[in-house]
């Protein structure tokens, strides 16, 4: 599955496409920001991933006071749309009372009080230094759309 990540720089760049299914290894360096299937995310202090074997992958991303994780499939397609979609459920993990009520009866997010999120098992912790640059780097960055995954 691809994955864009735009990398900190002290002269912010665009996304670079990382593709999970050539094995391709992420560096293990600080993040801006992530990209899958259309989704951006980021404004968080760490990332991790896990690839889902054969078609996924699950990005963490958490910082003091909440925590998410983004389950990506393969685009599929849906009838309630009536066309290929994203393949998407985010686990939510905050103390925020209005998020958790607003995701009660979501149907593709569920969330969770924050002491219920585990940290991931491997050892690579990528950490966003600082809010000081994320106005820049998201100046840089292009739209992805959900489509760039309908192959």
């Amino acid at each position: 599955m691809k994955i864009y990540i735009q990398w900190e720089k002290t002269t912010p760049e665009d996304w670079v496409e990382y593709d999970t299914d050539t094995k391709e290894a992420i560096p293990n360096d600080t993040i801006a920001a992530v990209c899958v299937q259309g989704m951006t995310i980021d404004q968080m202090d760490h990332f991790d991933f896990e690839v889902l074997s054969p078609d996924g992958i699950k990005v963490y991303s958490w910082r003091d006071d909440h925590a998410q994780i983004h389950e990506f499939r393969e685009i599929a397609y849906h009838a309630k749309v009536s066309q290929n979609n994203t393949n998407i459920h985010i686990h939510v993990y905050t103390d925020n009372q209005e998020i958790l009520d607003a995701l009660a009866n979501a149907v593709d997010a569920t969330a969770y009080p924050r002491r219920d999120f585990v940290l991931p098992s491997s050892n690579t912790r990528r950490t966003m230094n600082g809010s000081v640059r994320r106005a820049a780097h998201k100046a840089v960055r292009t739209t992805r759309g959900w489509r760039e995954w309908d192959n």
